[in-house]
């Protein structure tokens, strides 16, 4: 069955030294061989050398005739061979179930229940039945012992090595011990142990003494069992189900800890959540800007005050580039052409309480001056009015922003905005608006007394939303005292929206000398700035947020660095049960999936938690419904990106892991 011809094995420390000199033996089906010798000898290096953990030696190592170095030797383990180690070499926080299941698990050929009846039967063999959940740290040594029994038993292997099995028992566990060996050749096993206790001797049917690297044979007779070699051939492919569940115990086990690296790992996660969130948030709302209170077949002309193209007029332009302004769009061929009156920088005022000062963005009035039908849809039943209605051209009267609504409200009456507030309280006063200006150098100011005829729509609003004044309430503070309109905009209106998109497109191409200084933009033009810029900053903030990921994958790497150093021992003890190196690491990647997972877990959470708070605060101050806009695109992508961050970073300690020594492995402490 199992043959070692001529075999020689060297370490160097400091000089090279045969450890195994010249060594060769032959073991039968139903053998039992005890190898004695002193410490040191090279038993267990010889043991190690016939399981197919070390595979650095000189000779040849048979298994049926078969050079086992041509097999495949974590399959040849899992099949032929079961081990018990001195130590037991238990994993201690399972039960005595999961630590036979462990090695089970390699069999796909049996089902859960299949396996659970050999379990419950094997322990009944060990004398084990009662302490089948029990966690094996709670066992005594001879329990532990019977465990790693079980355990070498578990997938009826025809060999079984144990080294030095009965060195921490006491002298009535150990003869417990040799019996279950005993027996086991009687079933047809071949048993091999290494040990220096000499009593162990009169079980074996082979002895053989080892001393000096040489192997001696003291003892060889019949076991008296005929070889057979018609085992039924094993599926050997561990399910990836069975590795994640293995993963998830050694996450429960170290659960502290794994919690920790997910909120710390999260962090990042988070950045990069809000940064994506925010930037579908403020796009999302300059769409509903485009689709809302901007027109799309508008066309802007405004004096490019600072000579960059800016997105936005901020100074009133001359008579000279009104008149240009019209000219260009007479050219295109729009004839309903608006000069868009402004008062800059107004201050409002209700019944002694000043509602607009140094801390807030001026406030912008616009005079409502285009044709009756462009005001058609301004209405409550449309909801771009909360309450009341659109002002009349020749009639005093001003729709104010809901803003300046709820600051009245709340300082005048106590009150919360809505539509019954609104008419009870606000519709039909008047509101007090001052025009300051410079005649001469000289500070001067515009008073009006104004009615209130409407309140916008919050939902309507957007940070281009300028409070509308009547034509004869705009006069009213300008004409009537002497100061000229002051028109900030030239606005047309196009056929259609793909009319409007064709001018602006021309002339950003176009050289002409006759329109320089000027701006030609509409409402898509416009939106493509912001969303570009919105583009930009969340760019920045998304890279600024992977970093954080990196930092996280980094501390990852670490914790499972650590997680492999602690659990040396465990991957020698798998190894050695025929787990391949893709099974060890799978088991850490999924780890660090876990963890990956449990960390966007958090972050989801949290940035739920944040957009509930921060987005009614952030609409109130900005117009912008849904600034952090939670999607489950977003989620999606910033799970896959953590996720290969993440086990990038854990790709290494996982390598690490499956590419360690077994032996050394074995022996660590």
């Amino acid at each position: 069955m199992i043959t070692l011809k001529n075999i020689t094995k060297k370490f160097k420390d400091p000089v090279w030294h045969k450890v195994l000199n010249d060594v060769s033996l032959t073991l039968d089906k139903g053998d039992f061989a005890v190898i004695t010798g002193a410490s040191g000898s090279g038993k267990s290096t010889l043991l190690n050398i016939l399981s197919g953990l070390d595979n650095e030696y000189e000779g040849h190592v048979e298994y049926d005739g078969v050079d086992i170095r041509k097999l495949k030797l974590e399959k040849f383990r899992k099949d032929k061979l079961g081990f018990v180690f001195q130590n037991f070499n238990l994993i201690p926080y399972m039960t005595v179930r999961e630590n036979i299941e462990i090695a089970m698990n390699l069999d796909r050929s049996k089902s859960a229940n299949e396996r659970d009846k050999i379990i419950k039967d094997i322990l009944e063999e060990v004398k084990l039945s009662d302490q089948i959940d029990k966690k094996v740290t709670l066992l005594s040594g001879g329990q532990k012992q019977r465990v790693a029994i079980a355990r070498a038993l578990s997938n009826s292997p025809e060999v079984i090595v144990a080294d030095e099995p009965t060195g921490a028992l006491d002298s009535v566990t150990a003869k417990e011990i040799m019996d279950i060996f005993f027996n086991l050749t009687k079933n047809g096993k071949t048993v091999v142990i290494v040990t220096h206790d000499h009593e162990l001797k009169k079980y074996a049917n082979k002895v053989f003494n080892m001393k000096d690297g040489k192997l001696n044979q003291e003892l060889n007779k019949d076991s008296g069992i005929k070889s057979l070699h018609n085992q039924v051939e094993k599926k050997y492919k561990i399910g990836n189900s069975l590795l994640f569940k293995q993963a998830v115990k050694n996450f429960l086990n170290r659960k502290k800890r794994n919690i920790g690296v997910s909120i710390g790992a999260s962090i990042g996660v988070i950045a990069l959540l809000i940064s994506l969130s925010i930037g579908e948030g403020v796009n999302n709302g300059i769409d509903r800007m485009l689709s809302g209170s901007l027109n799309p077949e508008e066309v802007y002309v405004f004096f490019d005050a600072t000579g960059t193209g800016q997105s936005a007029p901020t100074l009133e332009m001359t008579s000279n580039e009104i008149q240009k302004a019209k000219n260009l769009m007479e050219e295109e061929g729009i004839t309903e052409i608006y000069e868009t009156a402004q008062i800059m920088g107004a201050t409002l005022e209700y019944q002694g309480h000043l509602l607009t000062d140094n801390t807030t963005v001026p406030t912008i009035i616009e005079e409502a001056n285009l044709k009756a039908e462009r005001y058609e849809s301004f209405n409550v039943e449309n909801e771009v009015l909360l309450a009341g209605e659109m002002v009349k051209e020749q009639e005093r009267g001003i729709v104010i922003k809901s803003q300046t609504a709820e600051k009245i409200l709340n300082l005048e009456y106590n009150k919360e905005l809505d539509e019954k507030n609104a008419n009870e309280y606000l519709i039909g006063t008047n509101i007090t608006v001052t025009y300051s200006y410079r005649d001469d150098n000289e500070m001067m100011t515009s008073t009006a007394e104004i009615p209130i005829v409407g309140i916008m729509n919050p939902n309507d609003e957007t940070p281009m939303t300028n409070a509308l004044i009547s034509k004869q309430g705009y006069k009213e503070l300008t004409t009537d005292v002497n100061i000229p309109r002051q028109i900030y905009m030239i606005t047309g209106y196009a056929d259609s929206a793909a009319a409007s998109d064709a001018i602006v497109e021309k002339h950003k191409e176009s050289k002409n000398s006759d329109y320089q200084g000027l701006i030609i933009s509409n409402s898509s033009d416009f939106m493509g700035q912001l969303n570009n810029i919105v583009l930009m900053i969340t760019g920045l903030l998304s890279f600024m947020s992977i970093l954080s990921l990196v930092v996280a994958g980094v501390m990852l790497a670490v914790v499972l660095t650590i997680g492999v150093i602690e659990r040396t021992r465990e991957i020698g003890v798998l190894r050695a049960l025929g787990y391949n190196k893709g099974a060890i690491r799978k088991i850490f990647l999924s780890e660090g999936a876990y963890i990956i997972v449990l960390s966007n877990i958090i972050a989801v959470l949290i940035v739920l938690l944040l957009s509930v708070a921060v987005n009614p605060l952030l609409e109130n101050q900005f117009s912008i419904a849904n600034v952090i806009s939670l999607s489950i695109s977003n989620i999606l992508i910033t799970l896959f990106a953590t996720t290969i961050i993440g086990l990038l970073f854990a790709v290494i300690p996982a390598f690490k892991a499956s590419n360690m020594n077994i032996v050394q492995s074995l022996r660590y402490e």
